[in-house]
This record gives C-alpha cells, structure tokens and sequence, in this order.
C-alpha cells in the first residue's frame, strides 16, 4: 500500500503532465490560428506596382556597385516616389526584391546559395521605414522569372541563368535556407509587409507538359522560346509549395503568387497559398475578363497586373464587378509600353474616391 508522500508525490507529477499538455495545446492551437490561412480584408485592395527602383538592384549590391534604397540618393529618389503615391492616395505596392538574382545573393562556384551580402537588410530596413512614413504596405515578389532567363554576363555580373536553384533539389535547399528563411524570420512580424509572392509569372521559365493543353503551350513558347532555361512543372509548383509552407510557419503574413494568366491559375490551386494572383494583359474589353467565380477558388483572386491605359476605369469596374478582390496597376516605374501610372493617376483618384466604401481598408 502506497504511503501518503508516495501518492501525493504521483498527484504532483500527474497535475503537471496535465498542465504541460495543456500549455502544448494552448500553443500549438495559437500557432494554427496563427498560420492558417487569413482572410483579406473585406472589399477590393486596390494598389500599384511600384516594382522597382533600380530592377534587381534596391535591395543588395554586385560588382556595378551599391544603388540599393539605403542609398542615400536612391532613399531620396524612393521617398519622393513614396510621397507622390501617397498624394495619390495609394497605400499597397507591389516591389520586386531579388529580380534575376543578379544583386543581394552571394554564391558558390558551384551555382549554390551561400546568403545574403551585406546590403540586403539595410536596404529592406530603409524600403520598410519609408513605406511606414508614407503608409504604404508592400507585397514583397521574392523572385522574377528572369532568374530563370538564358545565363547572361553584363559588366562582370551574371543576370539570370539561375535555374537550377530551382530544379536542382540540393540547389533549391540552399536558395530557400540561406536566401528565404533568412528574410522571412527577420520581418516575420512586420506590419508593413502584407504578402509574399513566391516568384513573378512562373509559367514563362516552364515546361508546362500535363498542365496545358497544345494551344496554351503554342502560346506559352511564343513569349519564352530561346530565351528560358525551362524548369519541369511538377517542380516549381513544389517548390513554390515549400516557400508558401514556410511564409505559414515563420510570419503572420500572406503568400501568393503572380500568375501570368488566367489559364495557368489551376496549377496553383493546391499550393496552400492565401490568395490568387491573376495578371490581364492586352485590348481586353468587359467580355474577355473571366469572372473570378469560374476558376472554382476556394481563396480570393486578386488582379496583380493589368495595364495603365485609357481604359482604367473599364478595367477597374470590370475586375470588381467580376468579383476579384482588389487589383494593382502595371506601374510607376517601369518603362515598358504597359507603365503610365502617372499619366492616369487623375482617373486613378477619381475611381478610388467614387468607390471609397467599397475599397478594401
């Protein structure tokens, strides 16, 4: 018979196994609200692509030199963009961050991913301190397609000609723990940063195989032909599978990707991502926009290019009446045929003040 400092001893331990299974419970439960997928805010988010400063540059530097934003001439530069988007009344952008991977990426001989030079953070840090000054959150686009261009050497620096970072598994691992994790654990709570897009318009760096039917594929070799190292389909859904695992585990944030198309969007279905990211390029008129309902989503969809154009208002009407959840116009800064923010930013302030409570806060 057990005597009376014996079975309080084992009430003891048995009342602080139970306790600590409940702190567990306690824990793992906040951690699965925490990195479950989150709801956007109600209403469309409209935003600009900003993308870039310098492209491939703000953030890090290479043998061309330091243009990144901390800078003290490219933080100038950036806080004036910044204050005029703000005039404008713009409080989401969209920024590219590591482009081709020719700036902010050190690598072994071998291809592989050894970190982050020096600059990378000082220059988020600058990025994330004027986008607070200015009230304007970001989506942070890890990587452009263009990482996965044809290799080319230009003053000493390789842009592109990155693919087997991706395709190559032992490759990838470095690239997602000493480029991502690093990143993603630094800002992981920072308000400022509201999503992270895995990589830009995926679908022109790949074989597309199973995933597209011989029309798409026609279509899709048109854009890319001769100028992509292409990657097997199966492994960049994968990959971006693993990245957006990570985004839930580390950080309070989103994560999405930026779909070149509406025809691609099934591919990225079952990637646990937070929301869809269509892009709507071209003469599209209210007819040829697909409504968001017809691509069977069980998150929203948000357009995250369309052009600036004399359409603006047609394409922001037509994008929320079709029932996508917010769209960022193609761009401040870039200077392809598609940019003309500023040239509509009137059109752009009208739109956004007459649908002032249907917008997304």
């Amino acid at each position: 018979m057990l005597n009376l400092s014996t079975k309080r001893a084992r009430a003891t331990a048995i009342l602080a196994c139970l306790a600590l299974c409940s702190v567990l419970f306690s824990v793992m439960l906040l951690r699965m609200q925490r990195n479950g997928p989150q709801a956007l805010p109600k209403g469309f988010m409209l935003g600009v692509n900003y993308p870039w400063h310098h492209y491939g540059q703000d953030f890090g530097t290479n043998s061309w030199g330091h243009t990144g934003v901390s800078d003290p001439a490219a933080r100038q530069s950036v806080d004036a963009d910044f204050a005029y988007l703000e005039k404008q009344g713009v409080t989401r952008i969209r920024w590219f961050l590591f482009c081709d991977g020719r700036a902010g990426i050190r690598y072994a001989t071998d291809g592989s991913v050894i970190g982050l030079d020096d600059f990378v953070f000082p220059d988020m840090d600058a990025a994330i301190e004027l986008a607070a000054r200015h009230h304007i959150q970001i989506v942070f686009v890890f990587f452009d397609f263009h990482l996965l261009k044809t290799r080319e050497v230009v003053g000493g620096v390789q842009v592109g000609g990155r693919s087997t970072l991706i395709a190559d598994a032992k490759l990838q691992r470095t690239l997602v723990e000493n480029a991502i994790v690093p990143v993603l654990k630094r800002y992981a709570h920072e308000k400022q940063i509201i999503a992270w897009e895995v990589i830009n318009e995926p679908e022109w760096s790949m074989q597309l195989g199973p995933f597209s039917s011989a029309a798409i594929n026609f279509l899709h070799r048109m854009h890319a032909v001769r100028t992509m190292d292409e990657v097997p389909a199966p492994i960049m859904v994968d990959f971006v599978k693993r990245v957006a695992a990570l985004v839930h585990a580390d950080t309070q944030q989103w994560v999405t990707l930026g779909s070149a198309g509406g025809k691609y969007l099934s591919m990225w279905k079952n990637c646990s991502l937070d929301f869809l990211e269509v892009h709507y390029y071209g003469s599209l008129m209210p007819w040829f926009v697909q409504p968001a309902q017809s691509f069977n989503s069980k998150v929203p969809i948000l357009v995250g290019e369309f052009p600036s154009s004399n359409k603006l208002p047609l394409f922001l009407d037509d994008f929320l009446m079709n029932g996508y959840s917010g769209a960022f116009i193609w761009s401040l800064n870039a200077t392809d045929r598609y940019s003309n923010f500023r040239g509509l930013a009137p059109r752009w302030h009208k739109w956004q003040t007459q649908h002032e409570k249907q917008l997304a806060r």
